[in-house]
């Protein structure tokens, strides 16, 4: 009986590599997150298809995409897998302007967020084409009804080349969650009548608490596995577009950016979306409604979210707020922008604050904004 199915040999990884070394904020960070050091990955193509049109989804009216009324719209997307070391291979995605060179472009990471759907996990983020019909394009489907182009589509529309990975224990890299004691929440979600579609996901919620137990007891934690495939994802991208490039995520992906850039000190531009408080805003009220991966052991005792993601204060971080986001308190996200703007005085990187009037989801007033600083 195993509970971390599709991952036995992740143990052995653990007890064979020794933690992530660098300058002071990669090691502080590598430790607090207990982050091994990893093998250079060696990534082939799996498959490349073009997507266009209507396919692409609605483009919000607050984007504007230069050349989009002349047909420039198709996208290339290449699908790249490669080992982590242990467990299943990891996937990503490469997507950019037909008929242009990637390494010729401004370069993206797009993080995707946890969101609650573990089944997929950059898939969320690619447009859909109509002749796409693999496991992953079907189970996005489900969940994209109706709605507009994403973030990561619209960035590679006005000219980026974006790479979009996905991470431990999502979409490739999911568990198999067929372990017996997780039969009594598949009875609770049968007679809660569950639809079959999205099963996995709702198991996997119960699922978390168990990975990230693993994780302690393997001397690491959850959102330092996290950051550890993100790592090899960051490797990969710079090998294929000839850069480091910015990394951007929304919500748990906000936070992947943010425990990224601690760890490298290349990253020259960084942008959180929906996922910036101080660790003191988050008591009492606002802890169940995070994920494990938000909480690193530790790190109040020798920093905080905003130190984070300022670390080294060269790179240019842009945070999103929403006024309304019920999974932060206002006085914990106005306490981090205060803790950022003097964090950045007089500091070679830049920090640049966006309010705007909405909840936690990304509207299209905040992806307007994030392409617009993004360039």
């Amino acid at each position: 009986m195993s509970d971390i199915t599709g991952y036995e040999d992740w143990p052995a990884y653990m007890a064979t590599h020794p933690l992530l070394d660098g300058d002071e904020w990669t090691s502080l960070a590598a430790r607090l997150m207990g982050i091994p050091t990893f093998d250079k990955p060696n990534p082939y193509i799996v498959r490349t298809w073009e997507v266009s049109g209507s396919d692409l989804g609605p483009v919000p009216e607050t984007v504007e995409i230069p050349g989009l009324s002349e047909g420039k719209d198709t996208l290339t997307i290449t699908e790249y897998a490669w080992d982590c070391g242990f467990g299943p291979r990891n996937h990503g995605y490469l997507m950019h302007l037909t008929g242009t060179n990637p390494t010729t472009l401004p370069t993206l990471m797009h993080l995707h967020s946890h969101n609650l759907i573990k089944s997929i996990g950059a898939y969320r983020d690619l447009p859909l084409s109509a002749d796409d019909h693999c496991e992953q394009a079907e189970i996005a489907r489900h969940y994209r009804q109706g709605q507009s182009a994403t973030l990561a589509t619209l960035a590679a529309l006005k000219g980026h080349a974006v790479f979009c990975p996905d991470t431990f224990s999502w979409g490739a890299r999911r568990f198999t969650l067929d372990s017996p004691r997780l039969l009594p929440y598949v009875d609770l979600l049968s007679a809660a009548d569950s639809p079959l579609w999205r099963r996995y996901d709702d198991l996997a919620m119960f699922h978390e608490h168990i990975a990230a137990k693993a994780s302690i007891d393997l001397g690491t934690t959850y959102p330092g596995m996290i950051a550890y495939d993100d790592l090899i994802s960051l490797d990969i991208a710079r090998a294929l577009l000839g850069s480091t490039p910015a990394v951007m995520g929304h919500s748990g992906g906000g936070g992947r950016a943010t425990n990224l850039s601690a760890l490298c000190p290349d990253i020259s531009r960084v942008g959180v979306l929906n996922m910036m408080t101080t660790l003191a805003g988050l008591l009492p009220d606002h802890v169940a409604t995070h994920s494990w991966g938000v909480h690193i052991p530790g790190l109040a005792r020798v920093s905080d979210l905003p130190d984070l993601a300022a670390n080294r204060r060269k790179a240019d971080l842009f945070v999103l707020y929403g006024l309304r986001d019920a999974l932060f308190p206002a006085q914990g996200m106005s306490d981090a922008h205060n803790r950022l703007t003097r964090l950045f005085t007089d500091q070679p990187g830049h920090y640049t604050a966006q309010f705007l009037d909405c909840d936690h989801d990304l509207t299209p007033e905040g992806m307007a904004a994030a392409l617009t600083w993004l360039g």
